[in-house]
């Protein structure tokens, strides 16, 4: 984020997705068996995350936020804006790129 804030690129404050609404075991459960499902498991698990320097630089360039912000930059100024990014993302470990989350795994049968 700091770099594309030093290259002017537009700023985002707009709310992508309510996860609220499917944050807990519990709340899933509840809207599937809201909506006929049945044999409803769900828990909470660990997850890692590693991506290439590669898959980060698309995903920011193509999801969310960051891909409102990256094409505020105009065509122009993406060029050369990457390259000096990629050049000092390649000089991170893969270890930098790990990220580590929860996710709720659901599993339930069809009505």
């Amino acid at each position: 984020m700091g770099e594309l804030d030093a290259a002017g690129a537009a700023e985002f404050t707009e709310k992508l997705s309510w996860h609220e609404l499917v944050n807990a075991p519990e709340k899933l459960k509840q809207l599937l068996h809201e909506t006929g499902f049945s044999g409803i498991s769900s828990r909470v698990e660990s997850f890692v995350e590693r991506p290439t320097c590669e898959e980060f630089v698309s995903r920011r360039t193509s999801l969310g936020g960051c891909r409102y912000r990256w094409e505020s930059l105009g065509q122009e100024r993406r060029e050369p804006f990457l390259g000096a990014a990629i050049g000092r993302l390649e000089e991170m470990s893969p270890e930098d790129f790990e990220e580590e989350s929860e996710v709720i795994v659901t599993v339930a049968e069809r009505p």
